[in-house]
């Protein structure tokens, strides 16, 4: 059942009972990648602040692909049931919410290791934070898989989708002030403006009063509805006709992929998960902060916006034929090394100081984040079509692809002296 139909489903049924539910689902949801996704976006408003200056977006993304080892707790979070788990999992990301508004400014001093000091404060919560959210990804959908019914499943995308176009809308305001200035090339940390909106202190704060109302939203739908199960809303997925088989039915789809397009679906996810989520933004500053500290933060927001957009353009384009796949893997690897040519040639990129720098810039961005997704949500779709096992083996893929481009673009833009910060010249 597509989206639109799932939806459609719930939306038509007369029980007030399963539209609640729905609807406290999608809120629930919005705080799976929540803050994986607002502290990516947060990144241009703390560069200024924090000591790793330009660096910031690869210390993250290096929290971002260690964080992923959460996922070896996920045996232990289950011991005790999946709801059990999701509360827990909830509540330590509301303490963890509450513990970065108040020490991400936290730092320790110049060291030999880290000259500059480090933001011990921000990146110890940051790596707590995303690590729950890895986990929170596959609680909440066997969650919803084990409490209603498959047409359910659609509201758990629907508020993932919203939590990326959220974050993108917080800093939309917080940078209001610098997105209509007239831009200037911005040539070190000290010279960027910190005239925002709000600070990030208050982003922060924002933040965890959404998550905290994901968690109440959480345990409400578990308190009414703990005692139901899937039985009790089945009947909202029923269809006429259901015995025929549709052209598109799995076992059909299934017996399209040989063994060789299921492995290159699995290449697809661990190249397209590494490379939007920890290999690109750790680049997001050295490619934009040379045109204008404004092409920073437009480049960063319209980037993250991209992922809800491209999740539902590729739920209705479905690319199948390995030939297909291949075109938009080589689109996406050709904007990635652009994008890292022109980071690498920081703090004097090319067309510096042209009016359409900005524009493109922004542009560049857009395509890397939205052709990197949608080959991400491609394969993810089609390894569902396999069978369960291409999904396992395609997720280890994906996470070990974040794992591998954490630590290749940390070691490029730390050890190498490709990536220059201009105090560095």
């Amino acid at each position: 059942m597509g989206a639109a139909e799932s939806l459609s489903s719930v939306l038509s049924s007369d029980s007030f009972f399963a539209k609640l539910n729905f609807f406290l689902l999608i809120l629930a949801s919005v705080g799976i990648w929540l803050w994986s996704d607002a502290l990516t976006v947060e990144v241009p408003f703390l560069v200024p602040i924090l000591p790793e200056g330009w660096r910031l977006g690869s210390f993250l993304v290096l929290m971002k692909g260690l964080s992923t080892s959460s996922l070896l707790l996920l045996p232990l979070f289950l011991k005790r049931g999946i709801i059990t788990a999701c509360l827990i999992c909830y509540g330590l990301g509301f303490l963890l919410s509450i513990s970065i508004c108040f020490s991400w400014d936290q730092k320790i001093g110049p060291t030999k290791l880290f000259p500059d000091g480090l933001s011990i404060g921000f990146l110890a919560n940051a790596f707590c934070l995303m690590g729950l959210d890895s986990l929170r990804m596959t609680l909440v959908f066997m969650l919803a898989t084990s409490m209603f019914s498959e047409s359910f499943i659609t509201a758990v995308l629907i508020g993932d989708a919203c939590g990326g176009v959220f974050a993108s809308g917080i800093s939309y305001i917080q940078g209001y002030k610098l997105f209509f200035r007239s831009a200037t090339n911005s040539v070190s940390k000290d010279t960027l403006s910190k005239d925002y909106v709000f600070g990030p202190q208050t982003a922060l704060l924002f933040l965890a009063f959404v998550f905290t109302t994901c968690f109440a939203s959480l345990g409400w739908l578990i308190y009414r509805n703990k005692n139901d199960r899937k039985a009790k809303y089945s009947a909202l997925t029923e269809r006429e006709g259901e015995t025929e088989k549709s052209e598109t039915s799995p076992l059909h789809l299934a017996n399209i992929y040989s063994e060789n397009h299921k492995y290159f679906l699995w290449f697809n996810w661990f190249a397209a998960s590494g490379s939007v989520f920890t290999l690109m933004p750790a680049f997001h500053s050295f490619s934009t902060l040379p045109y204008s500290q404004r092409c920073f933060m437009l480049a960063v927001s319209f980037w993250a916006l991209s992922f809800p957009l491209t999740a539902i353009f590729a739920h209705f384009v479905r690319l199948r034929k390995m030939f297909s796949l291949l075109i938009c893997l080589i689109l996406h690897v050709v904007v990635c090394g652009v994008l890292i040519f022109i980071a690498s040639q920081s703090p004097h990129p090319p067309l510096q100081g042209y009016k359409l720098a900005e524009p493109m810039m922004i542009l560049l961005w857009i395509a890397q984040g939205s052709s990197g997704f949608f080959l991400f949500c491609t394969a993810s779709n089609c390894l569902r079509e396999i069978d369960e096992n291409a999904v396992k083996y395609g997720s280890i893929a994906a996470q070990l692809g974040d794992v591998v481009c954490s630590l290749l673009s940390f070691t490029l833009i730390n050890v190498s002296n490709y990536f220059v910060e201009p105090r560095d010249e």
